[in-house]
């Protein structure tokens, strides 16, 4: 009977993790296109780390070492392990990380679902500050309103955290020509800094 039980959830723990890595494949393909994503799937395995009870960590291992990887996790209590690419909130949605955009750049690939900052919105940025209406630069679509995001530094274009769109990127040019400069466009969910001031975040 125990066995039955463990079978089960062993079952649904898989099913689960199928419908967790389809929500973050469908991030990856939106982002940066369906060759992006077939690249990462073909070199690496995904895998779910608990965080806390509201979010999974959401972590690639390269192929070549992910079976070795698997047996030593056994009875194991691991935070995390390979490349943290984002979380996935009790909800279901996905919040990417810094490292996925790093990634896919260096994988060759334009990268989407960001905001490129200026100078003085990327200073804000980095203490933990929302991004406003004139600090926007431009936008790297896909990017629409309720979407995480990518801040980019004007200055190289290197990614400094993580946002929450909360605007209609249709609606910046009403904003600005209506002087609302100071409203927020990217509502900062995580940026660099952060690791300096919690290291716990993570």
């Amino acid at each position: 009977m125990t066995q039955l039980f463990w079978a089960k959830d062993k079952v649904w723990l898989m099913l689960l993790v199928n419908v967790l890595s389809s929500i973050v494949s469908r991030y990856i393909e939106k982002c940066f296109g369906k060759e992006c994503l077939n690249t990462i799937l073909s070199d690496y395995g995904v895998k779910l780390f608990s965080k806390n009870r509201h979010r999974e960590r959401v972590c690639l291992i390269p192929k070549s070492v992910s079976t070795i990887v698997s047996i030593d996790l056994i009875n194991i209590n691991v935070v995390a392990v390979g490349i943290i690419i984002g979380w996935i909130e009790k909800n279901s949605v996905f919040i990417p990380s810094t490292h996925l955009f790093n990634m896919v750049r260096e994988k060759g690939f334009s990268i989407g679902c960001s905001i490129v900052a200026k100078q003085h919105g990327v200073k804000a940025f980095l203490y933990g500050r929302d991004l406003l209406a004139l600090s926007v630069e431009r936008f790297l679509y896909p990017v629409e309103k309720d979407m995480y995001v990518a801040v980019l530094d004007s200055e190289d274009m290197s990614v400094i955290g993580i946002g929450k769109l909360v605007i209609d990127p249709s609606d910046l040019g009403k904003l600005l020509s209506e002087g609302k400069i100071l409203a927020p466009v990217v509502k900062n969910v995580f940026d660099l800094g952060i690791l300096l001031r919690d290291e716990e975040y993570v």
